[in-house]
């Protein structure tokens, strides 16, 4: 399967062990926030909190698309997550952000880490209880939460990548992934927030310290780590379009260090950049000590012994960039971007709902509710929906549920920590045509966990849990069974609803 970047076998995470003697549960959220065809890589938006030193990319057998498709995974393709730097960590639940294309379709779910398989759920039918219930189409602008509750309470061990794989049924319809949550006890790791850093260029009248944390770069471009498998080992190089957004575990994070009047860059693996001879860049060994000049035209940081050179960024023909140490000055010097600070997420400041006041019949199905934060660029848009009287009406990610006649009152919530509420009345009225309801006692009865139904004509049986998940939607006519397991649930045949307990 295709990847976007490989940490190198050399390179070894060093994970600092937590000195508190209570633990508790974390929570990071992956977004895809957009599919970059030209390096052929999603970008993803991160928040909450990650082990430290931790990585995640997203791939799609169908990520070439245009426009709003890029997140799509059609039938008989896959996507995946990876996970990179989970080692000593427990993963507990898994909790996905999606919408349909249409309203049948199936996905399944694996969970493996290194070679060892820690959940499995065979494709399963979008509308089953496993998932949603009713799976939720694209056309209402909307995506929710689809949890599958995992109970994995797997500890990551050493040099184990975990991979979610997501595939598509064999049945026609697309399933459209937003974001992933994942719910895990950073056991033998500190935990640091993903969001980006800030860096700043080094010019000629700039200043830097001991301790100052830098990023080698140029062109678009920042170090990476040491390729040893070629003759030369040179710095690999990674993409970074936005220097006030940085986090790109796979990119070399030098800390300056002093040895008298020269330099060390020590990586976030403790490791010293050296030069053993020119070109030809090493970690820990050989000459680890360098000058550092200033200058308009870049950085100049020249290895103490003279014969290593100097490090240079090139773009060889038929090749790919790299930066690497020479002792010609025809190639362009690297720039050094001191870091500032780390990025703190965007909180909301108020919250509004698309409607405050909705009036339904029995006869509709569905109401979609939607909020607007301000600001737009809010990094946390998960809510917390309620709504006052479940008999009346139900609510899950927006989507209203008329279940009889009343009034009820649907409350959205931030979870982001701004505490901001927003409501929405919802009055259900009975249908227009309710001279036409069947009566609903004679056509069903209850027996062994059974509903028996017996439907003198064709109507639509729809039932739901007491939270309005839906388990069961059918349109028939005449003798049929629906079986259920213990619990209450709606009811509804045509346009009436009654409360029914197995």
């Amino acid at each position: 399967m295709k990847r976007f970047f490989v940490l190198k076998q050399a390179i070894v995470l060093f994970v600092s062990v937590l000195t508190a003697t209570t633990l508790c549960a974390n929570e990071v959220c992956y977004e895809i926030v957009e599919y970059d065809q030209d390096a052929d890589r999603f970008t993803l938006k991160s928040f909450g909190e990650a082990p430290s030193g931790s990585s995640a990319e997203f791939y799609s057998e169908y990520g070439a698309t245009t426009g709003n498709r890029y997140n799509q995974i059609p039938r008989n393709k896959s996507a995946a997550f990876y996970l990179d730097g989970w080692q000593g960590c427990i993963i507990n639940s898994i909790t996905f952000n999606m919408c349909s294309n249409n309203s049948k379709g199936a996905l399944a779910i694996t969970v493996t880490a290194g070679s060892v398989e820690i959940f499995k759920m065979p494709a399963t039918d979008f509308n089953d209880e496993n998932w949603y219930g009713e799976w939720v189409s694209k056309d209402l602008g909307i995506y929710v939460d689809v949890t599958k509750a995992m109970s994995l309470n797997y500890e990551i061990q050493t040099d184990e990548e975990v991979e979610i794989l997501i595939k598509g049924g064999t049945q026609e319809g697309s399933v459209y992934i937003n974001r992933i949550a994942i719910d895990y006890t950073p056991v033998a790791a500190t935990t640091e927030s993903p969001m980006g850093y800030q860096y700043t260029k080094l010019d000629k009248n700039s200043t830097f310290e001991e301790g100052d944390m830098v990023i080698i770069y140029r062109s678009g471009y920042a170090a990476g780590n040491i390729d040893t498998s070629v003759t030369n080992p040179y710095m690999d190089v990674y993409g970074v379009a936005n220097t006030s957004n940085v986090y790109k575990p796979e990119l070399m994070y030098f800390t300056l260090g002093k040895e008298g009047d020269a330099w060390t860059f020590t990586n976030q693996y403790n490791q010293k950049l050296g030069a053993k001879t020119e070109k030809h860049l090493v970690w820990d060994t050989d000459n680890t000590s360098w000058n550092i000049t200033l200058t308009y035209n870049g950085a100049e940081i020249t290895n103490t012994n003279a014969g290593c050179g100097t490090i240079r960024y090139n773009t060889p023909t038929g090749s790919y960039a790299r930066f690497s140490n020479y002792t010609s000055n025809t190639l362009p010097l690297p720039f050094l971007y001191k870091r500032v600070k780390q990025n703190e997420p965007t909180q909301a400041t108020a919250i509004q709902l698309n409607a405050t006041k909705k009036s339904l019949t029995l006869c509709q199905d569905t109401a979609v509710l939607k909020v607007a934060f301000t600001p737009k660029t809010t990094t946390d848009q998960r809510i917390v929906w309620e709504v006052s009287d479940e008999s009346v009406a139900t609510v899950r990610n927006g989507i209203v549920r008329p279940i009889s006649k009343g009034t009820a009152t649907v409350y959205a919530r931030t979870t982001d920590g701004s505490n901001l509420e927003a409501n929405c009345t919802i009055e259900v009225t009975e249908c227009e045509s309710a001279l036409e309801v069947v009566e609903v006692t004679p056509p069903f009865y209850i027996e062994n966990e059974t509903l028996h139904f017996n439907l003198p004509k064709e109507q639509l049986v729809e039932i739901f849990t007491a939270n309005g998940q839906l388990v069961a939607s059918e349109k028939r006519k005449g003798a049929f069974q629906i079986a259920l397991k213990t619990g209450v649930y709606i009811v509804r045949i045509a346009y009436q609803s009654i409360k029914i307990t197995i």
